[in-house]
């Protein structure tokens, strides 16, 4: 499969398909690309920060998965507690992986 063809069906069948919410944040906490499922459970992201979105907070959160991967490059998992869209309450399962490119440097989206 040609590199192109590769990169289209991770875009439209496999990052916009799974049924799980992927959010790629940068080092200003800012959201710089979702996914649809995403869209759907928390709404509108563009423009926000993360903590903004997930928790309709106004500033970055005092103990920070993204903060720590970013600092040290470590995949972490924990639970946290979000407001949906809807501005209901929402327990979820955070994991913060670092894009890294082959020279250990931070990445842009890879696709």
């Amino acid at each position: 499969m040609p590199k192109d063809d590769l990169k289209r069906w991770i875009r439209t069948e496999l990052w916009d398909q799974v049924p799980v919410s992927i959010s790629v944040i940068n080092p200003d906490f800012e959201i710089v690309e979702a996914n649809n499922h995403f869209v759907d459970t928390y709404g509108e992201w563009r423009g926000r920060p993360c903590y903004s979105v997930y928790k309709q907070r106004t500033s970055r959160c005092e103990m920070c998965s993204a903060a720590q991967t970013f600092a040290d490059g470590r995949v972490r998992l924990r639970e946290e507690e979000g407001v949906l869209a809807d501005g209901k309450p929402h327990h979820y399962i955070v994991r913060t992986i670092p894009l890294v490119r082959n020279n250990g440097k931070g990445s842009e989206i890879p696709f």
